[in-house]
């Protein structure tokens, strides 16, 4: 096909457009009607002829920094373990039962 069409390119396009009109190959727009203020409507009939508005898909940053405690308690995850701990017990005496008087 593409040795015979090569310098007829509105073939090519007419052989897409029925393929999409028969369902064979899919096509990814959607038409969507959007609201515009009255005033942007009067203003811009020029730009409005003219050109198409397009709207993208917002999908979410999981990258995002966090703005708050809430966003970062809910990712937070922070483990440390603490090393073993001994301790030695000695008792001491601190009464003096002869009763004298140490000096040094």
């Amino acid at each position: 096909m593409f040795y015979h069409s090569n310098n007829d390119s509105s073939y090519i396009n007419e052989l897409k457009t029925e393929l999409k009109n028969q369902e064979l190959i899919e096509t990814n727009k959607k038409i969507k009607q959007f609201k515009l203020k009255d005033d942007f409507k009067n203003n811009n009939i020029d730009f409005l002829n003219s050109f198409k508005i397009l709207k993208n898909k917002q999908i979410e940053n999981p990258n995002k920094r966090k703005s708050n405690l809430d966003e970062i308690k809910d990712t937070f995850d922070f483990k440390y373990q603490i090393s073993d701990v001994s301790y030695i017990e000695q008792e001491v005496n601190l009464t003096n039962d002869d009763e004298k008087d140490l000096t040094r």
